[in-house]
């Protein structure tokens, strides 16, 4: 059921920016300032600086205009209204000083971050 969640989730967030679930990876963790919530830390792969480009203008800089089209997408997969989104932040893998790989060997690819706020019954880590 958790990772049902997290696919519907990974699912609302593509609606929105324009690109495959796949392309999505999420790290959860609990929020501390807000009981029962946990903060997802959204990090969507672009493949290519242009991309990057495209998804950040799709996403945009307006806050509440990116928290309004998320939560549309999130009720339509059944998920609670987020309480609260970051800025979408740009990482570069050329950008000067930025890691060449993660761990494993993995490449790093030009990716766009954001983080939500959302109900921990959401998204919970451990079943209850």
């Amino acid at each position: 059921m958790i990772q049902k969640k997290q696919d519907s989730y990974k699912v609302a967030v593509a609606a929105v920016a324009g690109t495959d679930p796949k392309n999505i990876i999420l790290t959860i963790t609990e929020a501390r300032r807000r009981a029962g919530s946990v903060k997802v830390e959204t990090k969507i792969l672009a493949g290519s600086p242009a991309r990057m480009a495209e998804l950040k203008n799709t996403l945009g800089n307006d806050v509440k205009a990116l928290q309004a089209k998320l939560d549309k997408q999130l009720v339509a997969q059944g998920l609670s209204k987020s309480s609260g989104v970051t800025p979408p932040t740009v990482s570069d893998p050329k950008a000067a000083g930025a890691p060449k790989k993660l761990s494993a060997g993995v490449m790093h690819a030009p990716s766009l971050m954001f983080g939500v706020m959302v109900t921990a019954l959401v998204l919970r880590f451990s079943s209850v």
